[in-house]
């Protein structure tokens, strides 16, 4: 009996040093659940901004699908560097003339062609491409004609265009994201405000070549 006794009054006496080393439960804990702090990059402003566009004539017409869908573009310009397709007649000439002759060939091949000037020598220039599809598409042409053509790849550094809009909180600019992607417009890119102003600066109606 003593000794289911003092079994008992162990057990009490270990549960109450239990209770008292355990931390009293805060009477609030729903009321705090809703001040709980929203991430920082859930809070921020946010852009959404297109890919890159090289030609002028691209930049009108996606200028155009945007602002029928009811969105409102805002055009940047950027220097960055691009994929620069370059292509040229294999040979050098030593006088304006060959360079002539040769371009007079080319084109009678139905393809276009340049002279230019390197040095104290004359090249013949068929073409320059910033996307890599048309270089594809080039190559083909070039070799149908069985005439000895050179290709360079080489990264070039040029003003470049976008398009981004008023920036906005992450639920808007994650909805904007998506209807520019509906449009068809490839690749646009979603980033924090501060990133977007760091890389672009701040986009007013137009900004300049940075």
């Amino acid at each position: 009996m003593r000794s289911l006794f003092s079994i008992l009054l162990a057990g009490l006496l270990i549960w109450l040093a239990w209770i008292s080393w355990q931390p009293p439960a805060p009477q609030n804990i729903a009321q705090n659940r809703s001040h709980i702090s929203v991430p920082e990059s859930e809070s921020q402003p946010w852009r959404v901004i297109t890919r890159k566009i090289i030609s002028k004539a691209a930049v009108g017409s996606m200028q155009k699908r945007l602002k029928q869908a009811g969105l409102k573009p805002i055009r940047i310009t950027h220097r960055e560097a691009v994929e620069l397709h370059a292509f040229d007649d294999a040979r050098t000439f030593v006088t304006k003339k060959e360079a002539s002759r040769a371009k007079g060939d080319w084109e009678k091949l139905n393809m276009s062609a340049d002279i230019m000037k390197s040095n104290h020598a004359f090249t013949v220039s068929l073409g320059r491409f910033f996307i890599a599809g048309h270089a594809m598409r080039m190559h083909a042409r070039l070799k149908k004609t069985g005439k000895p053509y050179r290709y360079e790849k080489r990264q070039i550094t040029i003003p470049v265009y976008r398009f981004t809009f008023p920036s906005g909180n992450a639920t808007e600019s994650r909805l904007l994201w998506q209807k520019v992607q509906e449009l068809g417009i490839a690749e646009p890119a979603l980033m924090p405000e501060k990133q977007f102003v760091n890389v672009y600066g701040k986009a007013g109606p137009e900004n300049q070549p940075r």
